[in-house]
């Protein structure tokens, strides 16, 4: 599985189904230019964090609803602001890691243990307003 994400705020996944040979299976537009794209860890379900630069500094976050399924609905779709100005850079640690450095609007919104983000799962950002 690999992401990619433009200027114009469009994220593509791809499967690879043969050997160099790539098919989108979802698109999704964000709010102002794709700044920073991350895949968390698999377990229990994967998620792709996606950082737009626009000035609400939206986060998205994508989580694979069947485990291996190349299907466009496979995929749920959240967004939240979280850096005024835009995100610069977004990284998931797993969830038996014991530090944990994210802080801020983002994280109180997802520390709630909605499925969404995992519960336990962590997710640091930073953005254009200087917080981390």
């Amino acid at each position: 599985l690999l992401a990619s994400g433009a200027a114009d705020g469009q994220v593509i996944l791809w499967n690879e189904v043969r050997s160099n040979e790539w098919r989108m299976i979802h698109q999704k537009f964000v709010p102002g230019s794709v700044t920073s794209l991350a895949f968390s860890s698999p377990e229990p379900y994967l998620m792709l964090g996606i950082g737009g630069g626009d000035e609400l500094g939206v986060l998205t976050v994508l989580v694979e609803l069947r485990r291996g399924s190349m299907t466009p609905d496979n995929w749920q779709v959240k967004s939240i602001p979280a850096h005024g100005g835009g995100i610069s850079s977004l990284s998931w640690a797993s969830a038996s890691s014991p530090v944990v450095f994210a802080t801020g609007p983002a994280v109180s919104r997802a520390s709630s243990g909605s499925r969404w983000l995992g519960g336990a799962r962590r997710l640091a950002t930073s953005g254009a307003d200087g917080q981390l």
